[in-house]
């Protein structure tokens, strides 16, 4: 799921770290890691001057959304993790709605006007010839999602990628 928080570097604690200490030993018997949802990266500081002549540090913030999967990757965690986030995410959002907001994603428009209609079997080397294998791709996985279709597009992809990178190391 992705959210959107209007607040710079908005964090969202869902769970503390929670440690359970030995009886006897001076070590911990479980740790449960901490969940977190952080909206925005911080950026490099950077000096600057105000109009009234003050030097001031500012820090650059890029982002302000949140996608679950990509922290999910990120973190190393469950599904069920996961899946505790986004309900904590949407309990929020229901609360202060100012703060966090569910957004949907944007579908990928179809690499050709008549994408649809192209028979499965010629959708990869059409897509090659028009130079459209990223697009058709993306398209093909949130759509129709044919495996010989995707296969394919994948296969041409890392080809097309394979390439670039011997062009850009010649």
């Amino acid at each position: 799921m992705l959210f959107k928080s209007n607040f710079a570097n908005f964090t969202h604690f869902v769970r503390h770290e929670m440690k359970t200490p030995h009886p006897t030993l001076p070590t911990y018997i479980s740790v449960v890691p901490r969940l977190t949802a952080e909206f925005g990266q911080l950026g490099a500081e950077y000096d600057y001057v105000t109009p009234d002549g003050v030097h001031s540090k500012a820090a650059e913030i890029r982002g302000h959304y949140f996608d679950s999967t990509v922290a999910q990757e990120q973190n190393g965690w469950s599904d069920e993790d996961r899946e505790e986030v986004e309900r904590s995410l949407l309990t929020l959002s229901a609360r202060w709605p100012e703060a966090v907001q569910q957004v949907a994603r944007a579908a990928a428009p179809a690499p050709w006007p008549t994408y649809d209609t192209t028979h499965h079997s010629k959708v990869v080397s059409l897509a090659v010839d028009l130079g459209l294998v990223e697009q058709a791709l993306a398209y093909e996985q949130e759509n129709s999602k044919r495996p010989s279709v995707v296969a394919g597009l994948s296969e041409k992809l890392a080809v097309v990628a394979a390439s670039d990178e011997e062009l850009a190391v010649a």
